[in-house]
């Protein structure tokens, strides 16, 4: 087998396989627009080297016609998919028509010109110019340019540039053009493989992002950001097994916002729940990275105080976090400030209870005591 047919053996082979990658790659869920391009533009390729091989002849007019129209529109496609990827769609149209034209002369020029030198010329400029838009495309999206995919993508859209401005004299050496298609099937396969990849990367993040993004609905409360109840008993396992160490206690503080319900009615429940986001901002800023700050429903809150030995620090910091949530809430939204309290009920492990229930029950009780008698304070439970 002649080297010329080796070259193109080897192009469609490798060309089918990423179009299988890319019919692939069209299953993936709400991915960026372009991979179809891409596949159809490897497809053009694929279908170059198959008319190479069984049109071996580039002398014959027919043959370099279909060589010509398949590689330009491969190479379209390319570009198109990139405008497409990287939400430059507004360009598609001017390019489509413009290509439609140099292709028609290309081929005006393939039937009636003497000499190769002025169809190559032109089938020359267009690829430069199409390589040379599509690496400025990758070098203008900085923020992806971190990915390994589209630098390779982009360095390599420079090299293939340069290589179609050295095709009108390569093509006038029939000896070393195998050697040329050989580099360009090369040049091709790495940027079509470096879009790939950067494809399955931008995929896999996004699996990592739903992922994490279901853990926090599992463990967090959607508003606040803050522990949800159901995470918090585990967390208060945890934190019981430091607890039941020799002088280290821990204590459960249930805080109740009072007379929160006046600025969901007047305010509006969008202002309420931006009120209820700055407290609980307050809330982690006036504790311990070691503390767990949860909300466990509507405006009640609770702040689990792990590593104390004594009762007078739960006390403290019972008082700031009282202190924190009463200081004026101004929204930019409401244009207005809002000023609220908070009432507080404290119970001690282990005095209090040996489960989170008891002392969640005795906290909200001693809190309700307090509220009935003076709201905006705090009270450990005496029992």
């Amino acid at each position: 087998m002649q080297l010329f047919d080796v070259v193109n053996t080897i192009g469609a082979t490798v060309y089918f396989v990423i179009f299988i990658l890319y019919l692939w790659l069209q299953q993936l869920p709400r991915m960026r627009d372009g991979s179809g391009c891409w596949a159809l533009s490897i497809l053009c390729f694929l279908l170059t080297r198959l008319t190479l091989l069984l049109l071996d002849d580039l002398d014959d007019k027919a043959a370099m016609t279909s060589f010509i129209t398949l590689n330009m529109t491969g190479n379209f496609f390319l570009l198109v998919g990139a405008l497409k990827f990287f939400a430059q769609s507004a360009y598609i149209k001017p390019f489509t028509s413009t290509s439609l034209v140099i292709l028609a002369v290309t081929i005006s020029l393939v039937y009636w010109s003497e000499t190769r030198i002025y169809y190559a010329l032109l089938f020359s400029l267009y690829n430069v110019i199409l390589f040379l838009w599509l690496a400025g495309l990758l070098y203008q999206d900085k923020p992806q340019l971190n990915s390994v995919g589209l630098k390779v993508a982009l360095v390599f859209s420079v090299i293939f540039a340069l290589h179609w401005g050295s095709y009108p004299l390569l093509f006038q050496q029939t000896a070393v053009l195998p050697i040329a298609f050989l580099t360009g099937n090369l040049y091709t396969f790495i940027i079509h493989l470096a879009f790939i990849t950067f494809i399955l990367s931008e995929f896999q993040k996004r699996l990592v992002a739903s992922e994490q993004k279901a853990l926090d609905m599992a463990y967090h409360d959607s508003l606040t950001g803050l522990y949800n109840k159901r995470y918090m008993t585990t967390l208060f396992d945890q934190a019981l097994l430091l607890a039941k160490r020799p002088h280290q206690m821990l204590a459960v503080i249930y805080i109740d916002l009072d007379n929160f319900k006046p600025v969901n009615d007047v305010a509006g429940h969008d202002i309420g729940d931006l009120v209820l986001k700055e407290v609980a901002h307050r809330l982690e800023q006036n504790t311990r990275s070691t503390d767990i700050c949860a909300r466990i429903g509507g405006d009640e809150f609770i702040v689990i105080v792990t590593h104390i030995n004594q009762e007078n620090h739960v006390r403290e910091i019972t008082q700031n976090l009282l202190k924190a949530i009463s200081q004026p809430i101004p929204l930019e939204q409401a244009q207005a400030t809002f000023t609220i309290s908070a009432s507080a009920g404290i119970s001690m492990y282990p005095n209090h209870g040996q489960s989170l229930e008891e002392l969640l029950f005795i906290a909200d009780k001693t809190m309700y005591e307090v509220k009935h008698s003076e709201k905006g304070k705090f009270r450990v439970c005496e029992a």
